[in-house]
């Protein structure tokens, strides 16, 4: 497998077998107890995936996708049941104690610090579990206090901390050790909207000066297209869509709405075809398909027709297109 990705899977698979029962009542219980009958349940299908050196790559997906399965593959907690994985050079389940090292990872619902403590005496822990020299631990520690101001965060126990400064220091615990990928799992949950914007400049600082690569799995869109050039979506265990924001727009993107402002009110009568008009005549609104090349044409005739002052196209929100996604993949 090519070694200039961090990560390659051919042919991933993963199933399960999960206890079936037949019926309902005692002595469908019995005979599933004495005579127990199981399934196959293919949680992960043929994923062809890679990530290359320095990328943040967005992986989603519905509850009971298979990125939960996928992710503890690739952090080698399960061993796929088909297929080749390499990730960072090694079989992560394989490999394990060496694997870890090179990884790091942050849950936002789960806590790597501990509760009463400052986060310091949580980074000297891991200091001794990562075995991180003391050069590193330095270098490392010095670049996150000066760049995102974390001097006086580190000493204050961690349950007095806000969710925004409790999750930067997540991420400092995950990345003391310089691992060359990180795998982010919910990291804004729960947050407002100053504290995601904060979150989301520490990840994507560290990606562009430190070329960190991230995996991240995450309900909150915005964090995708703040973060992410290239989404991963999972569906039914399979790999439904594996490209760019702007493909993803394009392919399951639909219609778009062109906002006219006009220089002078207009009769409503006279505007033709659109989906709205304000009441005093100074706006409207027309839907376009969203698979067309270019609108010069559609802007042309509006300017040729109408007195415009100015023109906005506005793409469908992210979240519909990954809801179209889903369901057009069922």
């Amino acid at each position: 497998m090519n070694t200039n990705y961090v990560v390659e899977t051919k042919g991933l698979g993963k199933s399960f077998k999960v206890a079936s029962r037949s019926g309902a009542g005692f002595g469908a219980a019995l005979k599933a107890f004495f005579k127990p009958e199981y399934k196959t349940v293919e949680a992960v299908v043929n994923v062809n995936f890679k990530l290359p050196e320095g990328e943040i790559r967005a992986l989603i997906g519905p509850n009971g996708a298979g990125k939960s399965t996928l992710i503890k593959i690739l952090c080698g907690v399960l061993h796929p049941t088909s297929g080749e994985l390499n990730c960072l050079g090694v079989e992560p389940w394989k490999e394990r104690l060496d694997y870890v090292r090179k990884i790091g990872a942050v849950f936002g619902q789960k806590t790597q610090l501990m509760w009463d403590l400052p986060a310091s005496d949580s980074f000297l822990l891991n200091k001794k579990i990562y075995k991180i020299s003391e050069d590193t631990y330095k270098r490392s520690l010095e670049y996150f206090k000066d760049k995102f101001a974390l001097s006086d965060v580190l000493e204050r126990p961690v349950r007095s901390l806000s969710l925004g400064e409790r999750m930067k220091c997540e991420l400092v615990a995950a990345l003391l050790h310089e691992p060359a990928l990180v795998f982010l799992d919910e990291p804004t949950i729960g947050m407002d909207i100053l504290a995601k914007e904060t979150v989301r400049r520490f990840v994507h600082d560290v990606n562009k000066d430190k070329k960190v690569s991230f995996i991240l799995t995450t309900h909150d869109l915005g964090d995708v297209e703040n973060l992410c050039k290239r989404i991963t979506v999972i569906n039914s265990g399979n790999i439904v869509f594996d490209k760019n924001m702007d493909d993803l727009r394009f392919a399951y993107g639909g219609s778009k709405l062109l906002s006219v402002r006009f220089t002078q009110p207009m009769d409503v009568k006279k505007i033709k075809d659109a989906l709205e008009v304000s009441e005093d005549g100074m706006s409207a609104v027309w839907e376009l398909p969203g698979h067309m090349d270019s609108y010069g044409s559609v802007i042309a005739k509006l300017t040729n027709e109408y007195p415009v002052a100015d023109i906005t196209i506005k793409n469908p929100e992210i979240e519909t297109i990954i809801h179209d996604l889903y369901t057009a993949k069922k």
